[in-house]
């Protein structure tokens, strides 16, 4: 009795999450081509608007820290705090499945 009902909750959230992924590229599809129609009327109205990247993103790479910097020991505890806590956030996660 709780397989069948375990099997037909876990075949209804997969029917839900194939209509939230179509609903999501529908939303995508929508917002470029608002997008596309956007930069067209700026196009007409001789505003010069490139695609819009930045140097930095256009390789897909995080600017970083700049040069010569230096982490306070506050930041670097903040920071290892910060990268324990989503270890266990991960482990957990992964303990669940």
């Amino acid at each position: 009795m709780a397989q069948t009902e375990l099997q037909q909750l876990q075949e209804k959230r997969e029917r839900v999450q194939d209509e939230l992924n179509e609903i999501d590229s529908k939303i995508l599809e929508l917002k470029n081509r608002r997008k596309e129609e956007l930069l067209a009327e700026l196009e007409e109205l001789g505003l010069d608007i490139s695609k819009g990247h930045s140097p930095a993103s256009l390789d897909g790479k995080r600017k970083g820290r700049p040069k010569g910097f230096k982490m306070s020991e506050s930041q670097k505890q903040a920071l290892r705090e910060g990268r324990a806590r989503a270890k266990a956030a991960r482990e957990a996660t992964a303990s669940m499945q």
